[in-house]
């Protein structure tokens, strides 16, 4: 069980256990706005942003693959309040703290912290509000460099 697919299941498990994943509607589906407004390239592009929100407005998340490069705009009005952001590296299963209060109105734009520890280009995106239940596993938190 110790081999790189067993790592990165356990690390899927662990990110998924911890969101309301089941609540997620994807950008522009089922009656959801788009949630990238600019940088998100398209559906058949490898370098497509996947993005997907709770209808509440407590918790989005969007994928941003390797072959990403630049930044994303994303619509905050998808928030129902004020908003925390993280970077997920799926390399690793550690969170960077980006903000907390982002304003649930208007558009931001996010860059990512550059390389996974992997070094990679791929990252999660979590903004969620204060109602919304996310877990971190203990440890699992670094500082921005």
């Amino acid at each position: 069980l110790d081999t790189q697919g067993s790592r990165d299941m356990a690390r899927l498990n662990a990110f998924m256990g911890g969101i309301a994943w089941y609540k997620l509607i994807p950008s522009g589906l089922g009656g959801m706005r788009t949630l990238i407004t600019g940088g998100g390239s398209s559906v058949s592009s490898s370098s497509y942003v996947a993005a997907a929100a709770a209808a509440d407005g407590t918790l989005m998340v969007a994928y941003l693959p390797p072959a990403h490069r630049g930044t994303i705009t994303v619509d905050m009005s998808a928030m129902s309040g004020s908003a925390q952001a993280r970077w997920f590296d799926p390399t690793n299963g550690t969170y960077m703290e980006i903000g907390a209060g982002l304003a649930n109105a208007g558009l931001r734009v996010f860059t990512t912290p550059g390389n996974n520890s992997a070094g990679g280009k791929d990252w999660l995106l979590v903004l969620h509000t204060a109602s919304a239940s996310v877990r971190s596993p203990p440890g699992n938190r670094r500082p921005i460099p």
